[in-house]
């Protein structure tokens, strides 16, 4: 039987889940189901995208039979349990406690949350876990999933091709390429680079897509920037235009807390940039980091970037792979059709 693939994508519109849409856009389906950006508002854009989706889970369950199978890349599993395979790409490390890094009341209270009791009620529905990291694959694990269910996915070579590398002068000490979320740390980031004024010490640093930032947030960044006179620069770019932010930079700070994958890491690499990380399993799944810290602890932040400025040894980082590759999934996908 000659099965055709759907392809769902709802729920990524931006940040790192539209670059793996991208990816994964490459590869052949018979129908392609996405997001839609409805002005700036984050909660009403939410609103909306998940509402699509719900409405799509009922057209699916009653359009597509047995012909079909099913690619979900929002990490989330459909609402129904399908005839055909269903293919689940994990991205969301936050929605469980022990990945979240929030006290259990945040956590409780949070969208996050509602999304987990979805994961645990509906899991189920899905018969292969794709995972991007090897730490991915362990989240799962623990939070559940049968190990024999999960394929570890490398994107590496096709990620690779979203990008072009540029010879630029390099404008920016280090690039930061996140949205103003709180797992983020932009704000203890900034605290380090206070730190780091009061000797004279000045990096030039690049805050690249910080959108998604609340007015109040911005505000005390802006005023905290200007206060100290820090050299930060906040900018939007396209994922086209990321190569042009990644070769003005001579290395990435990484501070976050919380990432299934830490797509930056693998970016990072393939530009030749140095690498100073959050001591997490999160980075080790993906690189071996010559400098890292605490991301909770800004003294720690700023002692390891005046220790990066002034060394004069650099180090060249490269990706660990992993076991599976995107060419695999395709081969699979033929052998489904």
């Amino acid at each position: 039987m000659v099965r055709k693939f759907i392809l769902n994508a709802c729920v990524l519109n931006v940040g790192g889940g539209l670059s793996i849409y991208k990816v994964f856009k490459r590869i052949s389906y018979s129908k392609v189901f996405s997001d839609y950006r409805i002005g700036k508002n984050k909660i009403k854009n939410i609103i909306i995208n998940y509402g699509i989706r719900i409405i799509y889970e009922f057209y699916f369950k009653f359009k597509f039979g047995k012909n079909y199978n099913f690619l979900y890349l929002s990490g989330l599993p459909p609402l129904f349990k399908h005839e055909g395979k269903v293919f689940c790409v994990f991205q969301n490390a936050n929605i469980f406690f022990n990945s979240a890094n929030k006290n259990f009341l945040n956590w409780v209270f949070s969208f996050d949350f509602l999304r987990f009791l979805y994961f645990k009620i509906f899991n189920k529905n899905v018969d292969v876990w794709l995972v991007l990291s090897s730490e991915s694959k362990i989240i799962l694990v623990n939070n559940g999933i049968k190990e024999f269910l999960i394929k570890t996915l490398n994107i590496y070579d096709e990620y690779k091709k979203l990008f072009k590398k540029y010879k630029l002068k390099k404008k920016y000490d280090f690039i930061y390429p996140a949205t103003f979320i709180k797992k983020k740390n932009h704000l203890n980031l900034i605290k380090a680079l206070i730190i780091l004024s009061k000797v004279n010490i000045y990096p030039r640093v690049l805050f690249a897509n910080a959108c998604n930032v609340s007015n109040a947030d911005k505000l005390k960044y802006k005023f905290l920037i200007k206060k100290f006179k820090l050299k930060i620069h906040i900018k939007n770019y396209s994922i086209k235009n990321m190569s042009k932010a990644y070769s003005a930079s001579k290395a990435l700070i990484f501070p976050s807390i919380n990432e299934t994958l830490g797509l930056p890491l693998i970016e990072a690499t393939f530009f030749n940039l140095e690498i100073i990380s959050s001591d997490l399993p999160y980075v080790y799944a993906q690189i071996t980091p010559r400098y890292t810290f605490r991301p909770n602890n800004p003294y720690d932040i700023a002692k390891v970037i005046k220790k990066f400025i002034f060394s004069k040894k650099r180090y060249n980082v490269s990706l660990k792979s992993n076991s599976f590759d995107l060419n695999n999934f395709e081969s699979l996908i033929k052998l489904l059709k």
